[in-house]
């Protein structure tokens, strides 16, 4: 929480790795004081929630990996594509489809 005017600070979608020395080292109390002050973090996976409750940051939840699970619903939300079926139709059974595009919003 930003203490000055008592604004909730959210982090989401954030891994942790031991390999995050300064994090998870003696010499990282500056960055583990910058954690403490989010409101709540939520992290992808069990093992960055261990490791943050190990330097006494409490407020987190697992939640995965939400950018996954974003374009897996994107997917099955897929419409039909009129070009993209011109070179694949549906009706070949030994076709297959492969669609790529961003996942950043542009501005």
């Amino acid at each position: 929480m930003s203490s000055r005017r008592n604004i909730p600070v959210f982090s989401v979608s954030s891994i942790f790795f031991v390999r995050s020395r300064f994090f998870f080292r003696g010499y990282g109390f500056r960055y583990r004081r910058v954690l403490k002050r989010f409101t709540h973090l939520f992290v992808q996976d069990a093992k960055s929630e261990q490791l943050l409750k190990t330097i006494g940051v409490h407020r987190v939840s697992v939640v995965g990996d939400t950018r996954f699970a974003r374009v897996v619903d994107i997917m099955h939300e897929a419409k039909s594509l009129p070009i993209a079926e011109a070179f694949c139709p549906r009706s070949e059974s030994n076709c297959r489809r492969q669609y790529v595009g961003s996942l950043m919003k542009r501005c």
